[in-house]
């Protein structure tokens, strides 16, 4: 087992979250949704974010219940992460500075 499993895992359901937003957002046919260029982040920065697909219901809302298989891996990933390092740390294998 490899603690950078956990964050390969997290990034692939990061990615389903977006997949699944773009998809709902471009054919879900809602008036609800607003034209593209009609977004704030597109008024801002000329183009629109990967956020704006998750930005609107229907897709928000099912990225709300995605979303917990990205958060979770991830909060797992950057505790075992600092464990591996405290241990690293305690053999002297590593700085101590780096803990910090």
């Amino acid at each position: 087992f490899h603690v950078e499993t956990i964050r390969l895992i997290s990034h692939i359901a990061l990615l389903f979250v977006f997949v699944q937003g773009a998809l709902i957002t471009e054919y879900s046919g809602l008036d609800t949704i607003p034209d593209k260029e009609a977004t704030e982040i597109f008024r801002i920065f000329a183009f629109n974010h990967t956020c704006n697909w998750i930005d609107h219901n229907p897709a928000r809302m099912i990225a709300a219940i995605f979303i917990p298989f990205f958060t979770v891996p991830m909060s797992g990933y950057i505790i075992l992460t600092h464990l591996r390092l405290a241990r690293s740390v305690k053999k002297g294998q590593v700085p101590e500075w780096l803990l910090q």
